[in-house]
C-alpha cells in the first residue's frame, strides 16, 4: 500500500463517475450536454490538487503534467538538428522503428476513427501517412516529438461534435495558444485525470461485447484478435501486431483449400462496371489484405448506381471484409445505391 497514492485514486474514480453520470439522458437533454465531460473533469483534476496542497493528499509532481517549458523563453522552446549523428548507424534503426510504430498507431486510430464517424467518411490511410511524415520532419527540425493521429482526441473531438478538418485544425491551435500562454496552469493537472478519460475512452472501443460478438461471428478470427492483444500486453505495439498478422497468415492459409494456396496471395476479388451498375465479384479466399482496396473501391462508387456484391464462390470471407461492407450499407443509403448481395449457393 506504500506505492499507493490515495488521493490520485480519489481524483480518477471521481472523474469516471463524473463522466458516467454527464453522459445519461438527464444531463444530455439539458444545456449542460454543451460542456465536453473531459473538460470537466481536467478542471475537476486542478480544483482537486490546488485543494489537496499542503496536506497528506498532495499530489507530488511526479503525479501532475509537466510540460517543461514554465519559465523559459520562447527561443529555448526550440532544439536544431545535429547532423553529425547521420553516420550513426543506431539513428537509423531507431528513425525506422518510431515510422513503422508511428504508421501502425495512425492507421489503427484511421480506422477506429471511421467507425466513429457519424457521416461513415473513410479516410485515405495514403494521404493521412504522407501528413504525418510531413508533419514529423517539419517537428523534427525544430526538436518536436514525432506524433502520430490518437482516437482519444478524435473521440472527444467527435462527441463534442466536430464533423470537419477545421475542428482538428482549431484544436491544434488551441492547445498551442493554451501551451505557451499559460504552461504553469497544466502543472496542476493530475496524471490521474487523463488515466480516466483514456479509461472510459478504451472501455467504449472495447467494450466486453465486442469481444462476444467477434466470438459469436468467426471463432479463428477471435483467436487472431485475442493472440495480438495478448501479444501487445506482453511486448509492445509493433511487436504485437506483428506476431497477430502472422498468427492471422497461418489460421487462414493452413484452413484455405490445398488447391488454392497458390492463389493464396493474389487479388481476391475483381471489379466489373458497366454504366451505373458496379459488382465485386469475390474469389474462393478473402482475408483481410483486401480490405484497403475494397475500401477505395466503395469510396469511388457514385450516386445513384447499383452495386452487386457477389460471393457465389466464396469459401472464407474475412469478418473485417463484411464490417467494412456493413458500413458501406449506412452511406449507400445517402447516396441512393442500390445494394444486391449474391450469396454462396451451398
Amino acid at each position: 500500500m506504500n506505492y499507493v497514492t490515495f488521493s490520485a485514486v480519489a481524483i480518477c474514480v471521481v472523474s469516471i463517475l463524473l463522466m458516467l453520470v454527464w453522459e445519461t439522458k438527464t444531463i444530455q437533454k439539458t444545456v449542460l450536454r454543451f460542456i465536453p465531460g473531459p473538460l470537466l473533469v481536467v478542471i475537476l483534476g486542478i480544483v482537486a490538487t490546488l485543494a489537496f496542497e499542503g496536506t497528506s493528499w498532495e499530489l507530488v509532481e511526479a503525479h501532475r503534467v509537466n510540460l517543461g517549458i514554465d519559465g523559459k523563453k520562447f527561443n529555448e522552446l526550440f532544439t536544431y538538428p545535429d547532423f553529425t549523428q547521420l553516420g550513426n548507424s543506431k539513428l537509423y534503426i531507431i528513425a525506422a522503428t518510431i515510422a513503422i510504430v508511428a504508421s501502425l498507431e495512425t492507421l489503427l486510430s484511421v480506422d477506429a476513427a471511421d467507425k466513429l464517424d457519424p457521416k461513415k467518411r473513410v479516410t485515405s490511410g495514403n494521404r493521412e501517412l504522407l501528413a504525418q511524415g510531413i508533419g514529423n520532419m517539419a517537428s523534427g527540425m525544430i526538436g518536436g516529438l514525432p506524433v502520430t493521429q490518437v482516437v482519444v482526441r478524435t473521440s472527444a473531438n467527435v462527441n463534442s461534435g466536430g464533423i470537419s478538418k477545421l475542428s482538428a485544425i482549431i484544436h491544434g491551435l488551441l492547445i498551442a495558444v493554451a501551451t505557451l500562454t499559460f504552461p504553469k496552469v497544466f502543472s496542476y493537472v493530475p496524471y490521474a485525470s487523463l488515466a480516466a478519460i483514456l479509461i472510459l475512452v478504451g472501455y467504449k472501443l472495447a467494450k466486453p461485447k465486442l469481444f462476444i460478438g467477434i466470438w459469436k461471428a468467426n471463432k479463428k478470427e477471435f483467436i487472431m484478435f485475442a493472440a495480438t492483444i495478448i501479444a501487445i500486453l506482453f511486448s509492445d505495439l509493433l511487436i504485437g501486431i506483428l506476431i497477430g498478422m502472422l498468427v492471422s497468415f497461418i489460421i487462414i492459409f493452413v484452413e484455405s483449400n490445398v488447391a488454392k494456396r497458390p492463389s493464396f496471395f493474389k487479388k481476391a476479388f475483381h471489379v466489373k462496371k458497366s454504366e451505373n451498375v458496379y459488382e465485386i465479384e469475390f474469389k474462393e479466399q478473402v482475408s483481410f489484405l483486401s480490405k484497403a482496396p475494397i475500401a477505395k473501391i466503395l469510396n469511388k462508387i457514385s450516386a445513384n448506381s447499383n452495386l452487386i456484391i457477389n460471393k457465389s464462390k466464396v469459401v472464407y470471407f474475412s469478418n473485417d471484409v463484411e464490417e467494412l461492407i456493413n458500413d458501406f450499407k449506412s452511406k449507400a443509403e445517402e447516396l441512393k445505391v442500390t445494394i444486391t448481395v449474391i450469396e454462396r449457393n451451398n
